[in-house]
């Protein structure tokens, strides 16, 4: 299924995939058939008990807070034009209040679409599954399990680990992008 992210090239953040399994060694082995896909090493972990997902969390800090600008960016500004454009259409449509203070209402529709497009931005931006799939992860890590994240550089390389890790018999978290 694709959402607005899918469709806008604009969200740099990785995307997170997982799957619990039963014995290490599974684990292992879904690990390698990962690298035979050639997804990298560095990017798959296996979430230890004590310790959370530490593997790519300085790339995907930065890729996060680029996303939060970018979005923000993107819709401020969109937002602030739409304002605008609506307050055009109301001047054109002579709206009484448009005519009798131009230069407020010409403020107030530009920053209400701006701080529209900002709350809109920031919505797009939030990413709720990543800590959802660190939760899990380390509850099933806790519980005995061995779970296994790959922190995928894009949706495709997401589809792909997430198959492998099905493939592997690996039980996979449905929560996140990559699912």
């Amino acid at each position: 299924m694709l959402d607005m992210k899918d469709r806008v090239a604009i969200d740099p953040a990785p995307v997170d995939v997982g799957a619990r399994f039963s014995s290490r060694e599974a684990a292992e082995k879904a690990i390698e058939q990962l690298a035979a896909a050639n997804i990298a090493r560095a990017q798959v972990e296996i979430v230890d008990e004590s310790e959370g997902l530490q593997v790519a969390r300085g790339a995907e800090r930065r890729a996060t807070r680029k996303a939060l600008v970018r979005w923000h960016v993107l819709l401020g500004a969109a937002g602030a034009v739409l304002g605008i454009l609506l307050w055009l259409f109301a001047w054109n449509a002579r709206s009484t209040l448009v005519l009798a203070m131009p230069a407020l209402m010409f403020f107030v529709a530009g920053a209400f679409g701006a701080v529209a497009g900002l709350l809109l931005g920031g919505l797009l931006s939030a990413r709720p599954a990543k800590g959802l799939l660190a939760t899990a992860a380390q509850d099933d890590a806790r519980a005995g399990a061995f779970p296994v994240v790959v922190h995928a550089t894009d949706r495709e390389q997401a589809r792909r680990a997430r198959e492998i890790l099905v493939a592997a018999h690996g039980d996979p978290y449905l929560i996140g992008a990559g699912s």
